[in-house]
């Protein structure tokens, strides 16, 4: 009975002792992912065929495919906010040498060319659509590469393709120049009115993209950048977790905190090589 006792007892011990060692373990790996705390994120707008549209906003198709490649060779692998926030909030181990690759306004290139390389290539990126011009282009036969933006459908098999996470770019905000810059407060506007319109346009996005897709979104993508300090208490209460910003910098990942509303991103030129952006958006000397 004695030695029934001893052996049951070392059974339980060792059962004990596994589990010290992976829940040491998995401090572990969470501290090492949290020490390789570097975010560069790139952002993408309009991608084409044609060598005499390429610009400071839209990138050859080869271009895009330069990058992707040379984030493979190099040991990079992309992640999704989502990515990010199960990382923060779960522990989620995140890639020894993450990257984001956004992709603003929510173009039909992104879907006829750069879904095609994200499937090759094993890699997932955000896009961040405007409400209005996505449900233009749904009802409108007008489906030219040059200019042309995302309809509902092609929004839902992008994000069903598990290879995009769709995220709010506002519904009606996109202007820089009348009656509101992006989604900064007018001059003279009081908080609260500001507060009712930016909170209507933003929720009219966020409806529209669960009704359509049955998601909703968690990041919040400023129009060419425009910011201001009195959108970030709204943001928040209407359940964000993050903001993507025009400022180009290497995020430090946090280590705690529930929001943060100014992530900066590098603007992928296509006036650039491949060599050259990479080197600056991932922060690297030479």
């Amino acid at each position: 009975m004695r030695e029934e006792r001893n052996l049951r007892y070392r059974k339980l011990l060792g059962f004990f002792i596994c589990i010290a060692l992976m829940l040491n373990c998995g401090m572990c790996i969470k501290k090492a992912y949290a020490e390789n705390n570097r975010l560069p994120i790139f952002m993408y707008h309009n991608i084409t065929e044609k060598s005499d549209k390429v610009s400071a906003y839209t990138v050859s198709v080869k271009n895009l495919e330069n990058d992707l490649v040379y984030l493979k060779e190099n040991g990079y692998e992309t992640i999704t906010m989502t990515d990010l926030f199960n990382h923060l909030d779960y522990g989620a181990s995140l890639p020894k040498k993450p990257v984001m690759l956004t992709f603003d306004d929510g173009f039909e290139s992104v879907y006829v060319y750069a879904l095609p390389l994200l499937e090759k290539y094993n890699m997932k990126a955000v896009v961040a659509i405007v409400g209005s011009y996505t449900d233009q282009y749904t009802e409108t036969a007008d489906h030219h590469l040059d200019y042309s933006y995302l309809s509902w459908p092609q929004v839902e098999k992008m994000q069903q393709s598990g290879r995009f996470e769709v995220q709010n770019h506002t519904n009606n905000f996109h202007n820089n120049k009348g009656v509101r810059q992006g989604c900064r407060i007018n001059p003279g506007e009081t908080t609260s009115d500001y507060k009712a319109a930016f909170t209507k346009d933003i929720n009219a996005l966020q409806d529209s993209i669960e009704a359509h897709i049955g998601w909703r979104p968690n990041t919040f993508v400023y129009p060419y950048g425009f910011y201001c300090k009195e959108s970030d208490p709204i943001l928040s209460d209407m359940g964000f977790r993050a903001g993507l910003s025009c400022q180009e910098i290497v995020n430090q990942i946090p280590q705690d905190g529930e929001h943060f509303f100014l992530l900066g991103r590098f603007n992928r030129s296509g006036k650039l090589s491949t060599q050259e952006f990479c080197k600056k958006a991932l922060g690297l000397a030479g």
